[in-house]
């Protein structure tokens, strides 16, 4: 999930623009290993010159483990598209859930065949597409980050852990894809 629109700006007028009969699916990962990407793309080199003026201004030198606890202090930082938990993108504004297929980041390949069942078939699925999504750089693990470091996580996002179901650290299943 990405970009600046919420599910319901994506289908907003579908009828009348004749695309009301499609699945709706969107990229999740685990709130601490998205947390840790974030952070890591936001205190980088390559991020774009608006998110570097951001994070200079927000961040600044803090480490992972100080930032996760400012997150927590001031709760309007996680408006930042990297840090915004996942279900503001993915709920209506009436609470209903927007998504057929949630293709989760831990088990790529396998939402992918969950989409396509959703498609009539894998072979709608772009062969491409299949372990495209694995990690490009290294970053920290969740296992490796503090207890208190984890509990922030897990309560800052304590609500995409919940809606999603997903236990505290990342596992290689993924029970959010149906």
């Amino acid at each position: 999930v990405g970009g600046h629109f919420s599910v319901d700006h994506m289908t907003l007028d579908a009828q009348e623009r004749g695309i009301n009969d499609f699945v709706k699916a969107a990229h999740i990962r685990h709130p601490c290993s998205r947390f840790i990407s974030a952070y890591a793309y936001l205190t980088s080199d390559i991020c774009n010159p608006g998110d570097k003026r951001w994070a200079k201004e927000h961040i600044g030198n803090m480490s992972l483990d100080d930032f996760i606890l400012k997150l927590e202090r001031e709760p309007g930082l996680t408006g930042k598209a990297h840090l915004r938990p996942l279900h503001h993108w993915l709920f209506y504004p009436d609470g209903t859930f927007g998504l057929d297929v949630a293709l989760c980041q831990e088990n790529w390949n396998e939402s992918l065949d969950v989409l396509g069942e959703y498609l009539g078939g894998s072979d709608r699925i772009p062969k491409e597409l299949y372990s495209s999504h694995s990690l490009q750089n290294a970053h920290n693990s969740c296992a490796e980050l503090r207890p208190e470091t984890r509990q922030a996580i897990e309560r800052v996002y304590a609500m995409d852990y919940c809606i999603f179901g997903f236990s505290s650290q990342p596992k290689t299943g993924c029970q959010q894809t149906k």
